[in-house]
């Protein structure tokens, strides 16, 4: 292993390791102690992003469930260097809140396209002077439905209502919003930070999706005002009525050996599949960094930190890694059609997964790739020879391609078929959308079994 990847490895261990979380929560206390015993919540709030419109749906019930000073900025879109082209993220954030909004008792409707850009500043220009009034919540929701509604005679009546402030002091407020994010190591909009104390520390949460990390976070700390049950908790995986009711359904899962998440979600998903019947199909596909996708610093120092804090959760072996990146990751999928041809494709993958991101396994070696292999009651010395293969390659770029072609480019990613080709195809990435898989798959089903 090469000295790069050998340092690499020790610091994500330590960044995923819960000593680091329990370190970067120390600062909470100090600041609460400062503070009269008050928590210091900050939100990152970007008026035309989908889910800091979910997110501000639940600024007031924050505020009221729990003993915080809330404060809120604006913040502008992220830079490109964290994502893919602005047209691809767009249009996914639009359709993934639009797709789990009503699961959480929230309300987004896709209209398809991106606000107009004079509504986005005017928007913006409504909240700008309201930043600091206790209005704020219940005004934030109110702006971002009128504005992703597209109705400007609304949003202008919101305006003389409520006064605005000029585009260069709005602009202004954003770019302290972006600086102060850049402070606190993010990039993101829809996020809230807790716990830091002199631009350190503190903890990022991502939209609706983490809150139930921060609500716990919050009641071990004592800020709950009264007995506060989640407000959002994760909806829960749901599972057809027997094996015969999903046939013809059929998930795609787009993984890559080098990501976390999938790390995480593969055994719950292969357990999952299993128990119900349905039919996995897994399309591996090179690492994001090997495939053009950029990942900046911060994007990976957050990754980690949040796939330890989900794997505790959910009761997932992950941290004692070793960065498959590189000729490691290239190894390991040389292999993939190998195993697949043996049936146990899904136990390589797995295997794979569970090796770099949790019991250390370098799979850039032959000793590595031996012990993956084998733990999968197959024989190294046959897999061998696909070592010198590659037309592996022409399977991972057929997978990368389709993958891009659901205007997706992260993983895990889901496509849901079936039972037939009318019912068309569904997708979604992430694996917190696990249980907006196995609802899919029910709704089908259900449909299915209709009269």
């Amino acid at each position: 292993m090469s000295l790069t990847r050998q340092l690499s490895s020790v610091v994500a261990r330590g960044v995923a390791s819960r000593s680091w979380r329990r370190l970067r929560h120390l600062p909470a206390g100090f600041q609460a102690r400062r503070r009269g015993g008050r928590q210091v919540l900050e939100f990152f709030h970007q008026v035309d992003d989908p889910h800091s419109h979910l997110a501000v749906q639940c600024l007031a019930g924050l505020r009221s469930n729990y003993e915080v000073d809330l404060v809120v900025h604006l913040v502008p879109p992220p830079a490109l260097v964290s994502n893919p082209d602005a047209d691809t993220y767009q249009a996914w954030a639009r359709r993934d809140a639009a797709d789990v909004a009503p699961d959480y008792g929230l309300k987004f409707d896709d209209p398809g396209r991106q606000p107009d850009l004079e509504l986005v500043r005017l928007a913006r220009r409504i909240l700008s002077p309201a930043m600091d009034r206790s209005f704020l919540p219940e005004l934030a929701v109110e702006v971002g439905q009128v504005l992703w509604r597209g109705d400007g005679a609304e949003l202008e009546a919101l305006a003389s209502r409520h006064g605005v402030d000029p585009d260069t002091t709005a602009r202004a407020r954003e770019a302290r919003g972006d600086e102060r994010r850049r402070q606190l190591g993010h990039y993101a909009a829809g996020m809230f930070h807790f716990g830091g104390a002199w631009g350190w520390g503190g903890e990022w949460y991502w939209g609706v999706d983490r809150l139930l990390h921060l609500e716990a976070r919050l009641a071990t700390l004592g800020a709950t005002l009264g007995a506060t049950p989640p407000l959002l908790p994760r909806p829960a995986l749901q599972w057809p009525r027997d094996k015969a009711s999903v046939s013809g359904i059929r998930i795609e899962c787009f993984a890559s050996v080098r990501s976390p998440y999938s790390a995480i979600v593969m055994r719950r998903l292969l357990d999952w599949t299993d128990a119900t019947g349905v039919e996995l199909v897994l399309r591996p596909v090179l690492p994001m960094v090997m495939r053009g996708v950029a990942l900046s610093r911060a994007k990976g120092f957050y990754i980690l930190s949040d796939t330890a804090r989900e794997a505790d959760r959910l009761g997932a072996r992950f941290g004692w890694l070793v960065d498959p990146i590189g000729e490691p990751a290239e190894r390991a999928l040389a292999l993939f059609p190998w195993a697949q041809s043996k049936g146990l494709g899904d136990r390589y993958l797995l295997s794979c997964l569970e090796g770099a991101w949790a019991d250390g396994i370098d799979l850039g070696t032959d000793r590595g790739l031996a012990r993956v292999v084998n733990r999968c009651n197959l024989s190294f010395s046959e897999a061998k020879p696909w070592l010198a293969r590659d037309d592996w390659r022409d399977t991972m770029e057929s997978n990368r391609l389709a993958l891009y072609d659901l205007g997706l480019w992260g993983v895990p990613s889901f496509r849901v078929t079936g039972p037939d080709a009318a019912a068309g195809s569904w997708s979604t990435w992430g694996q917190d959308r696990l249980w907006r898989v196995t609802r899919e798959v029910v709704r089908r089903a259900d449909l299915l079994a209709a009269p």
